[in-house]
């Protein structure tokens, strides 16, 4: 079984309601984009997705920019991005606090040692 990819992307919504809207089946869509409809399927499931060529003709199929395609997921993906910096920084300054003490608990053990 195919993994989803890690991300929820919106495109996929986006592309449905294009669809629907154009009264397009999958079939159709998949013929005029050159694909088959298992990746047209696999794209909207979110198991793959597609390169930026394939979406730059998806928004020329249906008529929409690959900005409005892909608006959302770009900020969501960029939010993304902010959080994972953050938590790494967190990470990096709870792993130098960490080591600081481990020296701090080394140096009063040797005074110990040394007053014993």
């Amino acid at each position: 079984m195919k993994k989803k990819t890690e991300l929820i992307y919106r495109y996929p919504l986006k592309i449905k309601a294009q669809l629907k809207i154009k009264d397009n089946s999958i079939n159709e869509f998949a013929e005029k984009l050159g694909v088959s409809p298992r990746t047209i399927n696999n794209y909207l499931a979110g198991f793959t997705n597609p390169d930026i060529t394939t979406f730059l003709h998806i928004g020329k199929i249906l008529g929409i920019s690959i900005f409005d395609l892909l608006e959302d997921d770009y900020y969501e993906f960029k939010q993304a991005a902010h959080f994972k910096a953050k938590y790494l920084e967190t990470l990096e300054e709870n792993r130098r606090k960490q080591s600081e003490l481990i020296d701090t608990q080394r140096k009063l053990l040797n005074l110990i040692k040394m007053n014993a």
